[in-house]
């Protein structure tokens, strides 16, 4: 769940949801091992969140900014010295719920976890 500025609950949008499920079944999810890569990553998904929510194109610069400290595109693993195995894709429109990866959470839980230890 994601609050407002005001406390009340509201849900990630669709195309967040989706881009952390895919981030989470990433090549590069396995190279982000601590709490640390993870809120970093949270942060970056509620920029995401607004940017598609609002569609403010002021937040673009900054999403890709930290996108790009993650290896989001195959320029970016090229300069961090970054390689992945290359995969098929999932095909376009499918929205399915992915399971959890490894030690990889879903945005909820992970949003739901830190709430209750702040």
């Amino acid at each position: 769940m994601l609050f407002d500025a005001e406390g009340n609950s509201q849900k990630w949008h669709a195309m967040t949801v989706k881009w952390w499920n895919n981030w989470r079944k990433s090549p590069q999810a396995v190279r982000m091992i601590t709490g640390p890569d993870w809120d970093y990553l949270l942060d970056t998904a509620r920029l995401h969140h607004e940017f598609w929510s609002t569609g403010n194109m002021g937040l673009e610069a900054g999403l890709r900014l930290r996108l790009q400290k993650f290896g989001a595109t195959p320029a970016d693993r090229t300069s961090l010295g970054v390689e992945v195995a290359a995969t098929m894709p999932d095909r376009v429109g499918e929205s399915e719920e992915a399971p959890t990866v490894g030690n990889v959470t879903s945005i909820d839980d992970r949003r739901t976890r830190l709430a209750l230890e702040g």
